[in-house]
């Protein structure tokens, strides 16, 4: 109960307070202009009245000073003026809230009326009743269209106005004790009562209504960033399940790998193992053990990245075993600089460029040809390149090099399987620089990673 008859700007915070304010600032502009344009008639209608008690000046019906008349009539005058200004001023700033200057400017207009009012009431004839009746209607507007936010200014001046006609009516004026006098103190306190009441209903109805509407975009908002959280996680999703599948390419490529491991690769190891086992057991024994690192690291291939050491201990044992089958026609020259301890890279990433330079660049060479490995490292990255001084690709090949392929028995599906999984890790793939008979270059370069 005593909720409900809480002062209506108790019900909000300070912030939304104002926030209200300035959502209803036209509004109440157009009922300020309303009430001061019906005003501004109500003392044009005055300044009538004060002619006719003028003329009765020096009539013995009721003979006011003639000061008080003039200083009701410049009072009158002024009031009317301010009232005009009052309204221009509001609808200049229809657009522009200025709440403290309109509480100060409603203020003086309210505080010239309430002291004309009750100074034009001495000077009525006791028998005036038109102007109590239209006191009464402004009383009833004051209530129902004045744009007043605060209750105590709400209700003070209509308050003021009853009181001051009570007080003059029962000292300065000689009631009769008829119905109808009796009838304009009843009016007065209706018309109180009545303009409290819906005041209070009409402003506390506004303010609820301006929660509800705050509830309402409030509620809007967090359904549109429930909404944009639910399309992130779809995103999420969509990614989850984009990796997954990325992830399962790489795992097909690395099969793919392994499946190009020739059997005329091993056949021909292992008849170059079993014509040094006679010859020289040693060395029949050095290439096993590089064959069985060889095997090793083919069979046993992962999607995740490898360490450096790792590949190159790969590369280190192919080049062994070709080294044994092609002898001197093979020149190896590996050059590493820099550190390479946080470096990791896709696994079987360097060994198939080695091997396609062997096979298809020094292989086809009778005199054979120098193989170069180089890794070195950058400010913001590593640098890899295998070369070789062989036969070289021709251009209209190389275009069709890295192409993708169906199957592994077209030439040069090694780099092509590791073009693709270098750029769906690193988005930078194999660079091939050749020509016909001066060799050939495949080179990359991956950033470093935390």
């Amino acid at each position: 109960m005593f909720h409900r008859l809480r002062r209506p700007e108790k019900l909000l915070s300070p912030e939304l307070e104002q926030e209200y304010r300035v959502a209803c600032w036209r509004r109440d502009i157009y009922a300020g202009i309303i009430c001061l344009a019906v005003c501004a008639m109500l003392l044009l209608q005055a300044l009538w009245n004060d002619a006719i008690i003028i003329k009765l000046q020096n009539s013995d019906v009721f003979p006011p000073p003639a000061s008080v008349a003039s200083l009701l009539f410049f009072l009158r005058t002024f009031s009317i003026i301010y009232t005009l200004a009052l309204g221009a001023w509001l609808f200049r700033n229809r657009r522009n809230p200025s709440f403290v200057a309109y509480d100060i400017l409603v203020f003086i207009w309210l505080f010239l009326n309430t002291s004309l009012i009750i100074l034009s009431e001495t000077t009525r004839p006791v028998w005036y009743y038109a102007g109590s009746i239209s006191q009464a209607a402004c009383v009833m507007m004051l209530y129902l269209v004045l744009p007043q936010h605060n209750l105590f200014l709400r209700t003070l001046p209509p308050l003021l106005f009853t009181v001051s006609y009570f007080y003059l009516y029962a000292n300065f004026k000689q009631p009769p004790a008829d119905l109808g006098f009796a009838a304009l103190y009843a009016g007065f306190v209706i018309v109180n009562i009545l303009g409290i009441i819906y005041s209070h209903m009409s402003h506390t109805v506004d303010r609820r209504r301006f929660i509800l509407s705050m509830e309402k975009d409030r509620l809007v908002t967090l359904l549109e960033q429930k909404n944009r959280e639910l399309e992130r996680e779809k995103e999420l999703v969509a990614r989850y399940e984009a990796e997954l599948r990325k992830r399962e390419v790489q795992r097909e490529k690395l099969r793919t790998l392994q499946a190009q491991i020739k059997p005329h690769f091993l056949y021909n190891t292992l008849s170059t193992i079993a014509y040094y086992c006679r010859s020289q057991p040693d060395q029949a024994y050095k290439l096993i053990g590089d064959l069985s690192v060889y095997l090793q690291g083919a069979f046993k291939l992962r999607d995740e990245q490898v360490e450096w050491s790792n590949e190159l201990q790969l590369v280190r044992a192919y080049l062994a075993i070709e080294s044994s089958r092609m002898e001197e026609r093979l020149t190896v020259q590996i050059d590493v600089q820099g550190d390479f301890f946080n470096c990791r890279l896709p696994p079987f990433t360097i060994q198939p460029l080695v091997e396609n330079a062997v096979r298809h660049g020094l292989a086809p060479l009778v005199k054979g040809g120098i193989l170069k490995v180089i890794a070195r490292e950058e400010a913001n990255g590593y640098y890899f390149e295998v070369s070789d001084d062989g036969v070289g690709i021709a251009l209209e090949k190389q275009i069709d090099l890295l192409a993708p392929r169906d199957s592994d028995d077209n030439i040069g599906i090694g780099l092509v399987n590791v073009h693709e999984r270098l750029q769906g890790l690193f988005d930078s793939g194999l660079c091939i620089d050749s020509q016909p008979g001066a060799g050939t270059s495949v080179h990359f370069s991956i950033a470093k990673r935390k």
